[in-house]
């Protein structure tokens, strides 16, 4: 159940991002840190390669979802 709160939560979170007139870095590094932590390897790395600017926050969201298929790709 707490898994699927998240997983909505990250729903909405989407929404207001796609929403959003301007993106920052901050609001790329907190949609994609959102996805990472509810486990949502696809939209991390769909969301990570649609960033037009990465920095070290970046990396680290990244990261925290590297499994040993991902690595081969970093």
């Amino acid at each position: 159940m707490a898994h699927s709160m998240k997983v909505e939560n990250m729903n909405c979170a989407m929404m207001l991002f796609e929403e959003m007139p301007e993106k920052t870095t901050v609001s790329w590094n907190a949609i994609i840190a959102g996805h990472a932590k509810v486990g949502d390897v696809e939209s991390v790395v769909l969301l990570f390669d649609q960033m037009p600017s990465k920095n070290t926050v970046t990396w680290t969201s990244m990261r925290s979802q590297d499994t040993p298929k991902e690595r081969k790709r970093w």
